[in-house]
């Protein structure tokens, strides 16, 4: 098979007016894994005295071929194989009245009477598909006058207008078409159909069989007062195909069921549609069919609708419900309905299920009952599945509902498809829940490469592609999306590519996202899966918690390679220039520019991190910030702002600015876990807050720091502040290099302030280059404020520990530690002066249960001034702890009136 166009080519003779335009649709349509149809059928009316030749390819290996006449009894031949008698032909011929002949070019069919022809063929490149071609062979009769045109009743007659015919006037009776109708490009002007409740198949016929083509039909009007279903300006239902139509109108049924500018039910096939219409319905009300199901898969292609569609549900700008529920198949087979190149620019409105093209494509589920023969019954519950293949659709007028409205398609159900985004929404979509620029909600399939640049508002479940979805991938939103929120759910689930979804990937963002509801994100409002590949630039402004820049919260979830830029603003807690809230997940290669604003638990990269894995996290960001002042919360951090619980943290770097109340960290805000937490990095230009401020961690009693470092870093607040950390368990291989700023105190007041962190059980290898100064203050060091060991056994030694700069402090003031409980420290050196008031030590300014402090050493220029109690090593401490003193040094003077010694007071 080479191409479509050279598989099957319909030539007419002269006699023949009708070309064969498009027999084959190959394109898959709508995505990659749509398969090609088993089966592609098309149907025709030819006069019975002409000859029709299809060419077929010649690697054609199978064809059945059957005849049947509506005058004679059915008969059946095949021709299976061929079998040539010469080189070119062999001719068969049957008692229908049909004679075909057949070479390798192709088959030339003809008819001496009425009847029906069908020809089937494998081709040898695709054997799993069928091609098949049913022939109507009919007589033609030309119809000019209004009771020549209510009397079309032969189903073997091609029915040609031969002028525009009025109906003004005329109460128009519908009834049902078997033959052709062909408008041969004339017009039926006015026509008035009238039903009351209870009545089914309404519109200029009940049902169309055959066919309908060339006609336009203007003015028309279908008005139904009370219950009814299945009703069109055409058809209440077609089941044969539709061709070149132009039609105008109104329907008025604002009860009725199967309501559409066209057909209420659309079972065949159409081309080349375009309505102009105001339609009313109830449910599954659409702009040319209320329902579409296709059983053979015929196509629907070319179809465009102008005007209003108005109803409940199942609202659709081209189909308003793609399901089974009028009970045509319930054979639990799955049927297809293929939307090609379709265009909707009037007005969509409903309650619930509304699409700019299809309001519902959902599959139907009914229950069966079955007796046992003995009394007894049973009952099932089947699914009749109805997929949706979507191509090149076009969506430019209003849509708005209260549930599940979507640009393109309110609400769909598949199994595992990918649905490409050759789908295109152009207007403002506006609903209440499961909201969405492109579908409202997306279930059993992937949305891939779609693109939304209009505004979508909802109040939750809102997103720029879906406002909930199974997966959507590659996919963008320029649009701004707003979530009001004023009911429902204490979430809003609102994101810039879809609300709520379980996998995300490779997906961009750079509309405006506002909220008033929680779980916002640049991307998505919440992840149950995967979320990896992702970038927004947009704004996120939120009044609530749970946001982030790339989604607001996400569980169970594998994230990877996250981007935001754009800045985050949310007034509440977890708010993260990535992950807002993050539960049970592994978060990998997040990076944040965004200036992120909130009010308690805020990070440059994650809000609150609740349990799993960070690995690898790099904020850039100008300011994080949290602007809430009361004693447990403003929790912030340069990438974290809490963590309740982690398996592993590494790799965390940021240069952001961190400002906050409580627990304020350059990099995490506060840990309340037992973990050790490898390369921590900051630059940041400043770290600001009032208690709990650490250069890098702000508080996490049972966290440890290991193999980080704090670089031209200024460090503020009033009490419990460190370089690295404002309090925590220990810092290992850890280094400050920035500024300390110390709240001016005006009474002596316990700080816990020291270079490395304010208070700690231990220290490491650690060395501060940073001058300490908070001349009131109790409880300062170079390298801690206070030491106090949650036990006391050997793995909390402060070991190797140096202090580079001044020391300055109210009492209990240290070159390593202001105070230490249960003292061990070994191969510490203090290399600078200290200056404070009492109890003053090279090393320890004092201690209780001192374990052990060994080979220590108070250098030369560490020279010690204070009031009283003051002493090159240990100050303020029991006599008794001096035998556990040992191996240390002081070279430094001592400059104190009273209570002072070279290592112990007194010695």
């Amino acid at each position: 098979m080479k191409k479509a166009t050279k598989r099957t080519k319909l030539l007419l003779t002269a006699a023949i007016v009708l070309i064969f335009g498009t027999l084959l649709l190959l394109a898959s349509c709508g995505g990659e894994t749509f398969e090609e149809p088993a089966e592609l059928s098309e149907i025709y009316f030819v006069p019975y005295d002409s000859v029709l030749k299809l060419n077929y390819a010649e690697s054609a290996e199978v064809i059945p071929l059957e005849g049947t006449s509506y005058d004679d009894p059915v008969e059946y031949l095949n021709a299976k194989t061929f079998e040539y008698l010469d080189e070119n032909t062999r001719t068969y011929n049957n008692s229908a009245g049909v004679s075909y002949n057949t070479s390798k070019e192709g088959v030339k069919i003809s008819a001496d009477r009425k009847g029906e022809f069908s020809v089937q063929w494998l081709p040898a490149e695709k054997p799993a598909c069928i091609f098949c071609l049913r022939i109507y062979f009919c007589e033609v009769k030309t119809v000019t006058t209004p009771e020549e045109l209510m009397a079309m009743n032969d189903p073997y007659t091609i029915y040609e207008l031969g002028c525009d015919i009025d109906l003004a006037g005329i109460e128009w009776e519908p009834y049902e078409l078997y033959g052709c109708f062909d408008g041969k490009g004339y017009t039926v002007k006015n026509l008035t159909v009238t039903g009351e409740a209870g009545q089914k198949s309404l519109g200029m016929f009940s049902a169309v069989h055959g066919a309908v083509r060339n006609l336009t039909l203007e003015d028309a009007s279908v008005t139904v007062t009370g219950n009814c279903e299945y009703v069109g300006l055409l058809c209440g239902i077609n089941q044969g195909l539709l061709t070149e139509l132009r039609i105008t109108g109104e329907v008025t049924a604002a009860d009725a069921d199967f309501v559409g500018g066209v057909a209420g039910v659309q079972i065949g096939a159409s081309r080349g549609l375009s309505v102009n219409a105001e339609v009313a319905g109830c449910r599954a009300v659409g702009g040319l069919f209320g329902n579409a199901v296709t059983p053979k898969t015929e196509r629907q292609v070319g179809l465009s609708f102008a005007g209003s569609v108005t109803g409940y549900e199942w609202v659709g700008g081209i189909v308003g419900a793609v399901t089974d529920v009028h009970n045509h198949t319930k054979d639990g087979s799955a049927d297809r309905v293929y939307l090609d190149d379709v265009k909707n620019t009037g007005e969509v409105s409903g309650r619930y299920y509304v699409g700019g093209i299809v309001g519902y494509a959902i599959p139907d589920t009914y229950t069966t009952t079955t007796s046992s023969g003995k009394g007894g019954t049973s009952t099932s519950t089947h699914v009749d599945r109805v997929d949706l293949y979507l191509d090149r659709g076009i969506n430019e007028g209003a849509v708005s509902g209260t549930d599940y409205v979507g640009g393109i398609v309110g609400a769909m159900n598949a199994a595992e498809h990918i649905v490409k985004g050759n789908c295109e929404n152009r207007h403002k979509v506006t609903g209440v829940y499961f909201v969405g620029g492109i579908v409202g909600e997306a279930i059993g399939m992937t949305l891939d490469g779609f693109t939304s640049s209009v505004e979508v508002e909802g109040h939750a479940m809102v997103g720029g592609i879906a406002g909930n979805a199974t997966a959507v991938t590659n996919s963008k939103n320029t649009g701004d999306i707003t979530a009001t929120g004023t009911y429902y759910d204490a979430y809003g689930y609102t994101g810039g590519i879809v609300g709520s979804v379980a996998k995300v990937e490779g997906c961009t963002n750079t509309g405006a996202i506002v909220s008033n509801k929680g779980c916002a994100g640049g991307i998505a409002g919440h992840v149950s899966g995967t979320v990896s590949a992702c970038k927004n630039e947009g704004a996120v402004t939120v009044s609530a918690g749970r946001v982030g820049g790339v989604a607001g919260h996400i569980k169970n979830a594998t994230a990877e390679s996250n981007e935001n830029t754009g800045a985050v603003t949310a007034t509440s807690y977890s708010v993260g220039g990535v992950f807002g809230f993050v539960e049970n997940s592994t978060v990998k290669a997040a990076a944040s520019s965004g200036t992120v604003i909130g009010n308690d638990r805020v990070g440059g990269i994650i809000g609150t991190f609740g349990s799993g894995s960070i690995e690898g996290a790099t904020c850039t960001a100008a300011l994080i910030e949290a602007k809430s002042e009361s004693a447990d919360s403003g929790r912030v951090g340069g990438v974290v702002g809490l963590i309740l619980a982690a398996s592993k943290l590494s790799s965390l770097t940021s240069s952001a600015s961190v400002t906050g109340c409580e627990a304020v960290g350059g990099v995490i805000g506060r840990i309340d876990c037992e973990i050790t937490i490898e390369g921590l990095r900051s630059t940041a230009p400043s770290v600001r807050g009032t208690s709990y401020v650490g250069g890098l961690v702000g508080r996490g009693e049972a966290a440890t720091l290991s193999n980080s470092i704090l670089l031209d870093t200024t460090v503020s607040g009033g009490s419990y502040v460190g370089g690295l950390v404002g309090h925590g368990k220990g810092v290992v291989s850890g280094t400050f290099r920035g500024t300390l700023e110390i709240d001016a105190l005006t009474e002596e007041t316990e700080v816990y302030v020291g270079g490395i962190g304010g208070r700690l059980d231990y220290a490491d290898n650690c060395a501060n280059y940073a001058e300490v100064s908070v001349p009131k203050g109790r409880y300062v060091g170079g390298i801690a404020g206070r030491l106090i060991p949650h036990s006391s056994g050997s793995s909390y030694k402060t070991i190797n520990c140096t202090n580079k700069a001044s020391v300055t402090g109210g009492s209990y003031v240290g070159g390593i530690a202001g105070s230490a409980d249960n003292a061990f420290a070994e191969l510490c050196t203090n290399e600078a002066a200290i200056t404070a008031k009492s109890c003053v030590g090279g090393i320890l300014g004092g201690a209780k249960n001192v374990k052990s402090i060994s080979n220590c050493t108070n250098k030369r220029d560490a020279v010690i001034t204070a009031e009283s109690c003051a002493a090159g090593i240990l100050a303020k401490s029991a006599s008794a702890y001096s035998s556990l003193v040992t191996g240390c040094r002081n070279e430094a003077a001592i400059n104190c009136p009273s209570e002072l010694g070279n290592i112990l007071i007194g010695d």
